[in-house]
């Protein structure tokens, strides 16, 4: 899935992945984690969408399929970084590891657009 330079880097992850996991999910979760994150440090808001539709729909198990497509649910539901991060702890479960994966979905396109030092208000950008 990965797009750019960063495929270099998927291949790594694939190869510390196997150590534990040898899953061919395992590093589908780890393409598509990429690519989001390629993406909003591109500056674009990611296309790729979670396969749970509402809320209602979520398991939050603690799987890394199930925590990469929460925390992706809590970022499309949200329009700031704040609703994003709140949304994604309050499914509750794994509520810790789903928080910190959309942390890093939400915080990847808020640091393009906003830097590292702003107020933790500001919304993010429409697209």
């Amino acid at each position: 899935m990965s797009r750019g330079r960063g495929s270099e880097g998927v291949k790594v992850l694939h190869e510390v992945i196997d150590l534990t996991h040898c899953s061919s999910v395992v590093r589908s979760v780890v393409d598509k984690m990429s690519s989001i994150l390629e993406d909003h440090v591109g500056g674009r808001r990611t296309a790729l969408h979670s396969c749970y539709e509402t809320r209602d729909d979520v398991n939050n198990s603690g799987w890394a399929v199930s925590t990469l497509e929460a925390s992706l649910r809590a970022f499309q539901a949200a329009e700031t970084f704040e609703e994003s991060l709140v949304a994604a702890v309050n499914l509750g479960g794994y509520a810790d590891g789903i928080g910190a994966v959309n942390g890093q979905i939400a915080g990847a396109l808020k640091l393009f657009f906003h830097g590292p030092f702003v107020r933790m208000s500001l919304f993010f950008p429409t697209f």
